[in-house]
């Protein structure tokens, strides 16, 4: 059995293979790089107000739930607290500095088909049924007119009065 050398194949030197990259295109690589770079960065500040627009959204939902929640479990002659604190994350607080989310809660005059109708006060409809119009604002917003608030109508209606 007779072995084989395999030797490595020399070039001269004015055949070699170019390695590397030339200085053109190192310099269109950059500027490509920049240019994609700076638009990611550009989108940044619009993705984050999106992103705490959505939070603060969330948030409001999450207050306007637990005030008609709140509701329900009291009798309807009575709404406790016509103003409530919030922290950032919807918890309640109790002083107005600690405070995010003000939330104010008016009761309105629940209209129904025939209510223009009814005389009557006290009957069994306006007993078990509940309009709360809850406009929630922020820090942010208590100064912008009141068209900016976000104002949420709760219709809560239980089978029996407490």
């Amino acid at each position: 059995m007779k072995r084989s050398i395999h030797l490595p194949v020399v070039f001269p030197l004015a055949k070699r293979l170019p390695c590397g990259f030339s200085l053109v295109e190192v310099t269109l690589a950059l500027g490509l790089m920049s240019f994609a770079v700076t638009t990611v960065l550009a989108l940044l500040p619009v993705g984050l107000s999106s992103i705490r627009q959505s939070i603060d959204e969330t948030v409001r939902t999450q207050i306007s739930q637990q005030i008609a929640a709140d509701v329900l479990q009291a009798p309807f002659a009575s709404v406790i607290d016509p103003i409530r604190y919030y922290d950032n994350e919807g918890f309640p607080v109790e002083e107005a500095s600690d405070a995010i989310f003000t939330a104010k809660i008016q009761p309105t005059t629940v209209n129904y088909p025939g209510s223009d109708r009814l005389n009557l006060t006290g009957n069994l409809l306006d007993r078990n049924l509940k309009n709360l119009k809850v406009t929630i604002t922020t820090k942010a917003t208590e100064n912008l007119a009141a068209k900016f608030w976000p104002t949420y109508n709760i219709l809560l209606a239980r089978k029996e009065s407490l």
